[in-house]
C-alpha cells in the first residue's frame, strides 16, 4: 500500500514539473502583420485570417485597410509562419521560414478553381473468336464484353493480310457484350482488336488483339486397291497440288469408330502419293488420309474414307469352295426347273389320258347299258320266236289235218299267212322303233 502512494506522488510531482518546464520554455514571442488583396488588387477588408506558428494557431480580422497583425508566442525560433486569408468565395495563402520576431507575410486572395472532377472508373475490354484459323471465304464471329457492363459504343479495327485496315463502330449490349461478323477474303494473317473511346465515367480501353491465320481450302482423297493376298496400294492426291509434304495414313477396324495410324508417306512434285501395304489382319477395313496443311494451305482429311475387304487365305479357299458349290447348285437349278418343265407336261399327258379313259369308261357303260338291252330284246324276240315256231308247227298240224279240205284249206293258208305276216310286220316295227331308241 505504501510503495502505491509513493509511486503515486512521483507521477504527480513528474507531471508538475512538465507542465513548469513548458511553461518555462513557450516564452518567445513572434509579431505576424500583412495585407490581405482581392484578386484585382484591391485590399481586402474584413478578411478572416489565421496564422499558424510552431503549433500555435491564431485568428484575426483584416481593417478597413485590409491589414492584419497576430502575436504568437512559441516554444523556439527561427519558425515557419503560415499565413491563410478567406472572404466569401476567394481564397490564399502564404508562408515564410526562418521566422524570428516581427515578420510581414502578405496573402492574395484568389477565386478557388473548381473541383476536380471525380476520377473516371476503369474499363476492361476482351475480344475473342471461336478459333484462330480459316478458309478463304469463311465467315468470322469476333464477339467479347466490356466490364463493367454497360450499353456504349465501341470500335472494331480488322487489319487484313495487305495492311488495309477496316474501323466499324458497333453497341454493346446492356450486359457488356458484343459481337461482329465479317468474311475473310486474303490468305494471310488478319489482326483484330477492339477499343472503347471512354466518356465522362468510364476511361478509355483497348482490347487484346486477335490474330487469324487464313488459309486457301486443301482437299484429299485416296483410293484402295487389292495387290494381292493381304497387300493393297493406296494412291491419292492434294487439291490444290503440294509437293514434297507428309501425309499420314489412318485404317479403322471398327467402321470409322476409332482410327489408327498405320503409316506416312510423301507427296511427289505433282501432288500426288503411293504406297504399298501388307497386313497381317483381314477383313473389312476404312483408311483415310490426313494432310496437316502449311502456311498458306488449310488442314485436310479424307471426307468419304473407302472400306476395303482384305480375304485371308482360308477365305479365299472358302470363297472358291463357295463359288464352285454355287455353280453347282445353279446346274442343280437348271436340272430342276427341266424336269419340272417335264413333269409338268407328264401331268398334262396324265390329265388328257385320264379325261380320255373317263369319257371311255363312260362310252363303255353305255354300250354295256345297250348291250343288256339288245340281250333282253333278244331274249323277248328268241321267246317269241318260239312261241311264233310253236305256232306253225300247230299250223302245219293243222295243215295237214285240213289238206285234204282243198277247198277250206286255200283260204285257212291264206288267212293264217296274212295272220303271221301282219304280226311279223307289227314286230318288226316294234323292233326296229326299240333300236332307234336305244342307239
Amino acid at each position: 500500500m505504501r510503495k502505491r502512494l509513493l509511486l503515486v506522488e512521483t507521477i504527480m510531482i513528474l507531471g508538475i514539473l512538465i507542465v513548469c518546464v513548458e511553461q518555462i520554455s513557450a516564452q518567445v514571442p513572434i509579431t505576424v502583420w500583412g495585407y490581405v488583396y482581392m484578386p484585382d488588387g484591391s485590399k481586402a477588408v474584413g478578411a478572416s485570417v489565421t496564422v499558424v506558428a510552431g503549433g500555435i494557431s491564431k485568428s484575426t480580422t483584416t481593417d478597413s485597410s485590409g491589414k492584419y497583425k497576430v502575436d504568437l508566442t512559441v516554444a523556439s525560433v527561427p519558425v515557419t509562419v503560415k499565413v491563410t486569408a478567406k472572404k466569401g468565395e476567394y481564397k490564399g495563402s502564404a508562408s515564410k521560414s526562418g521566422v524570428e520576431g516581427v515578420v510581414q507575410i502578405d496573402v492574395h486572395l484568389k477565386k478557388p478553381s473548381p473541383p476536380p472532377p471525380p476520377p473516371k472508373e476503369k474499363t476492361t475490354l476482351t475480344l475473342q473468336t471461336p478459333k484462330d484459323e480459316y478458309i478463304v471465304g469463311d465467315l468470322v464471329e469476333v464477339y467479347g464484353t466490356i466490364k463493367p457492363a454497360m450499353k456504349v459504343n465501341i470500335d472494331i479495327v480488322i487489319t487484313s493480310p495487305n495492311g488495309t485496315k477496316l474501323k466499324t463502330s458497333i453497341q454493346t449490349m446492356k450486359n457488356g457484350s458484343f459481337s461482329y461478323e465479317f468474311r475473310v477474303d486474303t490468305i494471310g494473317v488478319w489482326k483484330i482488336y477492339a477499343i472503347f473511346a471512354g466518356n465522362e465515367k468510364y476511361k478509355s480501353s483497348r482490347s487484346n488483339t486477335i490474330k487469324l491465320r487464313v488459309k486457301q481450302l486443301a482437299t484429299i482423297e485416296i483410293s484402295v486397291l487389292p495387290a494381292g493376298p493381304r497387300q493393297f496400294t493406296i494412291t491419292g492426291s492434294i487439291n490444290p497440288p503440294v509437293a514434297y509434304v507428309t501425309v499420314f495414313i489412318y485404317v479403322s477396324l471398327d467402321g470409322g469408330k476409332t482410327w489408327l495410324l498405320m503409316c506416312n508417306t510423301t507427296t511427289d512434285k505433282e501432288g500426288c502419293f503411293r504406297i504399298d501395304l501388307n497386313t497381317t489382319v483381314s477383313g473389312w477395313l476404312m483408311f483415310k488420309a490426313t494432310f496437316p496443311g502449311t502456311e498458306t494451305l488449310s488442314y485436310a482429311e479424307t471426307e468419304r474414307p473407302p472400306m476395303f475387304k482384305l480375304v485371308s487365305e482360308e477365305e479365299q479357299r472358302l470363297k472358291q469352295e463357295v463359288e464352285e458349290l454355287t455353280r453347282e447348285l445353279e446346274a442343280a437349278k437348271s436340272r430342276i426347273e427341266e424336269l419340272e418343265k417335264n413333269l409338268k407336261k407328264a401331268n398334262e399327258r396324265a390329265e388328257e389320258l385320264e379325261r380320255k379313259l373317263k369319257e371311255a369308261h363312260n362310252k363303255t357303260k353305255e354300250l354295256e347299258s345297250l348291250l343288256e338291252e339288245t340281250k333282253s330284246e333278244v331274249t323277248r324276240l328268241s321267246n317269241e320266236l318260239e312261241e311264233a315256231n310253236s305256232e306253225i308247227t300247230r299250223l302245219n298240224s293243222e295243215v295237214i289235218l285240213y289238206r285234204n279240205l282243198t277247198f277250206v284249206l286255200p283260204i285257212l293258208l291264206l288267212f293264217i299267212g296274212v295272220v303271221i305276216g301282219y304280226f311279223l310286220r307289227k314286230q318288226g316295227s316294234r323292233v326296229h322303233k326299240d333300236t332307234e331308241t336305244h342307239n
